[in-house]
């Protein structure tokens, strides 16, 4: 598109979306593929929610997920299969398991539902049949590039640009760059992800746009109140991706729990044994701890 184009790109979506008939925009699988829960997939689980409220029709193309966000959306998505307990249960080896699965599902999706690729083909087959007046990827799978055929409008959101800033990862940064290349228009979530997006991608700036998250949590007095310490550091967020930097996290707490008396919460899933390994190893163990926090918590 030229840049004029780009101005404009807009107008026939807000001209459909003020008449008689819905604009329909369809979303894909990944973020609720990729996340059980997290902030990409409730930023998306969200938008489709408010949607008909403003006259658009939002199309959600996904048959399994655990999404814990997607719960609240739609009711009738098939939860993933739980490899380990129903696929071959007499194996212990989880990661043998997996492959095995992951080989079988490429040749019948449907008798071995890996969810990822089940709702890929799923999703590449609806977007060939272009039933939506818009097509709005909710990670950087490049599939929908061939899938969609039609030709029709391409939206990306690009919630930070860390891995390119830190050089870290490949494939991600790779796919969406093809993409931010590849798309009609780029939703960007802070006028420093624009810049980011503008320096690093050499994407135009007229075809970003800038949108600020909402929030829908609302302050309530929670049912039940977790037992904590009186005094604590709080940790919220992914600790199985290096970026988030959960290791080096520990050993800055290693140090400042060796002077000040204070514990560490950290908010979600129970640590794992590498985890409880190297927590052990930083003498960790009786000053940290992990909760599962509902949202009112």
């Amino acid at each position: 598109l030229t840049k004029k184009e780009n101005k404009t790109f807009w107008e026939p979506i807000i001209q459909r979306q003020t008449g008689s008939i819905p604009l329909r925009v369809y979303f894909d699988y990944q973020a609720f593929t990729h996340q059980s829960f997290g902030g990409v997939s409730r930023y998306f689980a969200e938008i489709i929610n408010r949607l008909p409220h403003y006259n658009i029709s939002p199309i959600l193309g996904i048959q399994y997920s655990n999404n814990a966000h997607l719960q609240t959306v739609y009711k009738d998505i098939l939860p993933e299969i739980d490899i380990n307990q129903e696929f071959i249960p007499k194996w212990k080896n989880k990661h043998l398991k997996t492959l095995l699965f992951k080989c079988l599902s490429h040749m019948s999706v449907s008798h071995f539902p890996y969810p990822k690729y089940a709702n890929r083909h799923h999703c590449s087959k609806q977007i060939q049949e272009s039933q939506f007046d818009m097509l709005h990827a909710t990670y950087f799978d490049t599939y929908v590039l061939n899938a969609n055929r039609s030709n029709k409008p391409l939206v990306i959101t690009i919630h930070d640009m860390i891995d390119e800033v830190m050089h870290d990862g490949h494939s991600t940064p790779r796919r969406k760059a093809i993409l931010a290349k590849q798309s009609t228009h780029i939703i960007a979530v802070s006028n420093h992800t624009k810049k980011d997006i503008m320096q690093l991608l050499h994407t135009e700036e007229d075809k970003i746009s800038v949108v600020y998250h909402g929030c829908s949590i609302m302050p309530t007095t929670p049912a039940e109140t977790p037992i904590l310490p009186t005094r604590y550091i709080l940790y919220v967020g992914g600790r199985e991706r290096t970026y988030k930097n959960f290791r080096m996290f520990l050993q800055a707490m290693s140090i400042v729990l060796s002077s000040e008396k204070i514990k560490i919460v950290c908010v979600g899933t129970p640590f794992t044994s590498e985890e409880k390994d190297y927590i052990q190893k930083l003498n960790l163990q009786k000053d940290i701890s992990t909760i599962y926090a509902k949202e009112d918590q």
